[in-house]
């Protein structure tokens, strides 16, 4: 509660909630409520905590608000906003920030696009929206990023009125 600034009178909860492969490891982002039961409230950050020391540290801010996949090998977390991925390593404690950038869809939510690790955490596969003019969600590039520099590889590119896809 005290990492999400709530207020007292303030409901929370965890938007996201995931074990770290191979540690005792914890990443976790929340939200509050002003009013419980009126609509959920915003996702505030990105934070890791150390089941066995009681060790906190915030890995994203509040502001940023990403949503969140750690690596299989427990190394990387990839952390995806409607703008961009950025990827956080946990030897080191760095963030490369904006390693793969695409315009913001989606009217009047934002749209956040999703992806995978591949098996061997060595990049992560993503499917961005395209910039074409329009707010909507239209077309898709699945994007091969691997997590210690390189550049971004584009693997397809999915035209279609309503396109998904499943990793």
């Amino acid at each position: 509660r005290a990492l999400l600034n709530a207020a007292e009178t303030d409901s929370t909860d965890f938007t996201q909630l995931e074990w770290i492969s191979k540690s005792h490891r914890l990443l976790y982002s929340g939200s509050t409520y002003g009013v419980i039961g009126q609509g959920g409230g915003a996702q505030r950050g990105v934070y890791l905590v150390d089941a066995d020391s009681s060790a906190r540290a915030e890995i994203a801010p509040a502001e940023t608000s990403p949503e969140f996949v750690a690596s299989p090998d427990g190394g990387h977390v990839a952390m995806v906003t409607p703008t961009g991925l950025s990827f956080y390593s946990f030897e080191g404690g760095r963030l490369r920030r904006g390693v793969l950038t695409y315009p913001a869809k989606g009217v009047p939510f934002a749209f956040t696009p999703w992806g995978v690790w591949t098996q061997d955490s060595s990049a992560f596969l993503i499917a961005a929206p395209v910039e074409t003019g329009t707010s909507t969600i239209d077309t898709l590039t699945i994007w091969r990023v691997p997590v210690e520099g390189g550049q971004a590889q584009a693997l397809i590119t999915v035209n279609n009125s309503n396109p998904q896809v499943i990793f």
